[in-house]
């Protein structure tokens, strides 16, 4: 059999055949089933295919192929339901209503029957968002009355309602116009009675089976969000719920968690005792089932997913109320019951699983910040508890990720987002808190803590670091003295400690000895008003960090070099300015001086990070005379290397080597880390080497275009990291900092060039000659860098638009013209360099020749029919700029060749991608650019025809008139179904609205999502015409 005949649309289907297809797309061998996912794909899209579902489910012999017919009527329900008769509709409605029936009234479902009449349910609710209430304003009544007849039917019912519920409460935001949304949720709350009724009805019965009565708690625990409070205080659901407690723990501690989390009013005399009831009834259940002294840790462990998963909704239960009524209940329930449930929350705190952990750390964090009163009058005893969890959870407060690079360099990337430091943060700040409340009470504990832990022999680097992550996390929550005399105690530990070679002997003592400076250090960067004020302490890190610095293990060197870069960023002017201890000068001197002698043995990364710290110190000092004298310094020992490396390399005719290279890459790295800190004072270093990285850039671009450069990978991409390494430090250069004012600045944010700008545009040059030689293997990182310079350089040299155009523009364009995907950093550099030009260069735009200009237009409308979001909002932000700048232009004989020529093109290719149903990003921006566009000229902004006056039979017709009847004609043509009095409604009120950006956007989503539900001529119009006709003949008035 030939499963290509399936696509023949003569004669009645082969149900066999279609199995065979399916059957090898599931199973068949590779050539069969790629065959068989062609002919399905297609055979799926067959105009008339929805015809073959009754057919198919009656006849298949295989479970699959029913899930793709039911696939195809539920596309057919969304896309095209009301294209066909009424009678055709009701025909469909009824078979399906049938079908689910039968199905679910059979006993013994086996798994695939059971997803099959899941997927039927799902098709049957589609079909009510459609027809109910308009054609079918029985349903809930129907659904009830058949509910009584067969106990399997409720069931099934009771997961139609529940997934009814969901559809038009929780997922029809986008599915569903606003109107049509509203209507059905108020019809639903209309007759919520009945639905309650029949859940009251089986959850109260004794003859309903378990899984009923389940299906029935997962439909009540779906309309708690939405019935009026009313339904849930006046009736005895709450009473039959407590009753439902012991039999379905999960389910019902699931609605009594929605309950309590209901903003419920509590004003009332009989709201009140609401969550007190649902409360006491559930602490009562807990403490019988879960006794308060047993070990939940061992029974989370052993006893499974259940007791798991009841642990966790006690944890939502607790959480939620205590948060939402902690004070309802206080004034209700005897005070030792909230203590049980706190009890409760602590033994379930130290259970080991995250999601447990970050629940009730939540609720710890809002009850020391929130409830406050009831914490220091009830729950005293409850603190130290607290602190002991929170000590016994503390976590690194950064979470590092080590990339390594095709070189072998590694380096560390700081996670700020994770899990990890998030929770920190939290605990920080709910031991803050607790210190606040009770100062002497979190410095005694944790000086015990430190004691205890200093006099044993046995002590860990875990227990060491977590005492110490606790103590730097309260930073700030003491007063100054009272935080100056526990940190002095601290301190006095750990030193003692770290002079106490027999403390560790359970570990290697330099170790140990590492360790423990890395914590002193650890708290110094957290307490830096203290850490600046003690110089004694300050002088004893710093002289260990330096030692550190020459360790052998790359580890130990690591820490050594971060924490200085921390104490740099926290006492710049105690380390620049104040001579410490022993040391003959201020350690920004000593460190100068060890760079320069060769004395530092660090690897780049280790270099850059004692760079950027006393980069940070040379900001410190008082003048600009000794700021620029330590700046050279610092720069003295690349500056002579980079010279050496260069001559060396001019000598030997451009030879290349490996270590020559990367010690070139170094160089340049360690100067765009002084740079990044330093970038004004850094642009008279920049001044000096821009003749030689003029003559770099090009020896090393013509070496990876000739063939000596595929003969060496490696010594090939070195070069490759050099080129970026320039690029990239020519950009932070010219770019300012958020946090620093910098010399140079102009009031306006951008920056002035203060070195010779002609030998800065030969470089530009050079780079952009390589980026079109390169073509498709150019680097994308050069279109960021000319974007940043035409941000934020203050003064642009003339002739660089023609330069970025012909050099940077037309190349990018050939690579990414060719489809949507190719090339993606390349793409989003385009498009952010075009959006930077519109802010830049739009009135030089529009003095372009005709061909060059279309370009550009063409350009930016290409990347809004992009998909990918990024791409498409660069390009929309870009086309609302160029409109609104066209808008204001002076010139108005400029302005209208400018909307002569491209008006409607841009107006047509954004009513292209508005009704595209596969554009979903960039709505709102584009309805605001539709909008304006119209709205110039409705309100006769634009002084020129933007049409073809040749084209029209009235040649001295407004733009009003004209573009009316386009739109309008657009819209018909792309919605053959749709009636014209609807297009006309739409179309009258977009220019009507065109002013109120809210009212127009509104207007075109419920129209885009509302012509899936457009009806057929032949079937009647259930629109609702009179007022249809009302509005139209109210927007021709207006």
């Amino acid at each position: 059999m030939n499963i290509e005949n399936l696509l023949e649309s003569q004669g009645p289907l082969d149900v066999a055949l279609l199995d065979t297809a399916v059957e090898a797309f599931y199973t068949g061998e590779s050539t069969m089933q790629k065959q068989a996912e062609r002919v399905l794909t297609t055979f799926q899209h067959l105009p008339d295919v929805w015809q073959h579902v009754p057919t198919i489910l009656e006849t298949s012999q295989n479970l699959r192929t029913k899930f793709l017919a039911l696939r195809i009527l539920d596309d057919f329900i969304t896309v095209r339901w009301h294209t066909v008769p009424l009678d055709t509709r009701l025909s469909i409605r009824n078979y399906i209503v049938q079908l689910v029936i039968t199905i679910s009234c059979t006993p013994n479902l086996n798994a695939l029957e059971r997803i099959l009449m899941a997927k039927l349910n799902t098709v049957l609710v589609q079909i009510i968002k459609k027809d109910w209430p308009q054609n079918w304003p029985d349903l809930i009544s129907e659904l009830v009355a058949s509910s009584q007849t067969n106990l399997s039917l409720c069931e099934n019912n009771m997961r139609i309602l529940k997934l009814l519920s969901e559809e038009i409460f929780d997922y029809s935001k986008d599915q569903l116009t606003m109107a049509r949304s509203h209507k059905l949720q108020s019809r639903m709350k209309d007759e919520v009675v009945m639905i309650l009724g029949l859940c009251q009805q089986v959850l109260t019965s004794k003859t309903a089976p378990s899984t009923l009565i389940q299906a029935t708690l997962e439909t009540v625990s779906r309309l708690l969000s939405w019935i009026p409070h009313k339904f849930i205080s006046e009736t005895q659901l709450v009473p039959t719920l407590i009753s439902l407690l012991p039999e379905n723990r999960l389910l019902v501690m699931e609605c009594f968690t929605t309950i309590v989390g209901l903003p419920l009013s509590l004003d009332s005399g009989q709201m009140k005792p609401l969550p007190v009831g649902i409360y006491t009834a559930v602490i009562d259940y807990i403490q019988k089932v879960l006794p308060i002294h047993q070990d939940v840790t061992i029974l989370y462990q052993d006893d499974g997913s259940p007791a798991q998963l009841f642990i966790y909704q006690s944890t939502l239960f607790f959480t939620t109320i205590l948060s939402k009524h902690v004070s309802t209940l206080y004034s209700f329930c005897d005070p030792s019951l909230i203590q049980v449930a706190h009890t409760y929350l602590l033994r379930f705190s130290q259970i080991n699983d995250l999601e447990v952990w970050k629940t009730c750390l939540e609720y710890w964090e809002e009850l020391t910040t929130r409830h406050v009163d009831i914490l220091c009058k009830n729950l005293q005893s409850l603190m130290a508890d607290l602190r002991q969890l929170i000590l016994e959870h503390m976590l690194p407060p950064d979470e590092v990720l080590l990339v390594e690079d095709d070189e072998g360099e590694v380096t560390k990337e700081y996670i700020k987002g994770s899990d990890t430091f998030v929770i920190f943060q939290s605990m920080g700040k709910v031991l803050s808190n607790l210190t606040q409340l009770d100062t002497q009470g979190t410095i005694t504990f944790l000086q015990g803590k430190l004691i205890s832990l200093t006099q044993s022999k046995q002590w860990t680097l875990m227990d060491m670091n977590k005492l110490c992550w606790a103590i730097g996390s309260i930073s700030g929550s003491m007063d100054e003295h009272v935080e100056n005399s526990f940190l002095s105690l601290v301190l006095e530990n750990l030193i003692q400690l770290l002079n106490d070679p027999l403390s560790s002997s359970s570990m290697v003592t330099s170790e140990a000895s590492y360790m423990i400076v890395s914590c002193l250090v650890y708290i110094g960067t957290r307490y830096i008003r203290f850490s600046d004020t003690h110089p004694i302490f300050l002088n004893l890190i710093l002289t260990r960090l330096l030692q550190y610095m020459h360790d052998p293990l790359p580890v130990v060197r690591d820490m050594a070099c971060e924490s200085f870069m921390k104490i740099c960023q926290g006492c710049p002017s105690t380390l620049a300015n104040t001579k410490l201890g022993d040391f003959e000068f201020p350690i920004l001197w000593i460190v100068i001086r060890d760079i320069n002698s060769g004395h530092l043995d660090l690897d780049i990364s280790q270099m850059e990070l004692v760079y950027g710290g006393v980069s940070r110190l040379i900001a410190a000092l008082p003048s600009k005379d000794e700021q620029n004298q330590a700046f050279d310094a610092l720069l003295n020992t690349s500056i002579k290397n980079l010279s050496q490396d260069w001559e060396t390399f001019k000598l030997e005719n451009g030879a290349t080597t490996i270590d020559r290279l990367k010690s070139l890459w170094r160089i340049l790295r360690l100067n765009y880390v002084v740079a990044s800190q330093q970038r004004s004072r850094y642009q008279q270093i920049l001044h000096r080497f821009l003749g030689i990285f003029i003559h770099i850039y090009q020896a090393i671009s013509l070496f990876m275009r000739s063939t000596d450069s595929s003969n060496d990978p490696i010594e090939k991409r070195w070069c490759k990291k050099i080129k970026q390494e320039i690029i990239q430090l020519i950009k932070v250069t010219f770019t300012p900092n958020d946090d620093q004012t910098n010399e140079g600045d102009a009031d306006d944010g951008t920056v002035m060039i203060t070195l010779d700008s002609s030998l800065l545009y030969q470089l530009v040059q050079v780079i952009l000659d390589d980026y079109r030689a390169l073509g498709e293997s150019s680097e994308a990182m050069i279109l960021s860098l000319v974007q940043s310079l035409i941000i934020n350089l203050k003064v642009l040299w003339p002739q660089l638009l023609g330069t970025i155009l012909e050099k940077l523009f037309e190349p990018t364009l050939m690579m990414i013209k060719q489809n949507f995907s190719d090339f993606p950093d390349h793409r989003l550099g385009f498009y952010n360099l075009l959006l930077s030009m519109s802010h830049r260069y739009l009135l030089d735009f529009l003095h372009l020749p005709p061909t060059l200009l279309s370009i550009l237009v063409d350009s930016m409308l290409w990347g809004i029919k992009h998909t990918n979001r990024d791409i498409s909002e660069l390009a929309l932000q870009t086309c609302y700029n160029w409109i609104n700048f066209v808008s204001e232009v002076e010139d108005e004989d400029l302005a209208s060749d400018f909307y002569k020529a491209y008006y409607l093109r841009i107006l047509t290719d954004l009513l292209t991608v508005t009704v595209d149903p596969d554009y979903e990003s960039g709505l709102d921006l584009n309805s605001q650019i539709l909008a304006r566009m119209l709205e110039l000229v409705q309100n006769g902004d634009i002084y020129t025809q933007v049409f073809d006056t040749s084209s029209v039979a009235n040649p001295l017709m407004s733009n009003t008139t004209f573009l009316q009847d386009y739109v309008q004609s657009f819209f018909m043509h792309s919605f053959p179904l749709l009636q014209k009095d609807q297009i006309t409604v739409l179309v009258m009120g977009m220019f009507e609205y065109s002013g109120d950006h809210d009212r127009f956007k509104t207007d075109l989503y419920d129209f885009l999502l509302d012509i899936r539900q457009v009806d057929d001529i032949d079937a009647g119009n259930q629109r609702q015409q009179e007022e249809q006709d009302a509005e139209l003949e109210l927007l021709r008035y207006m």
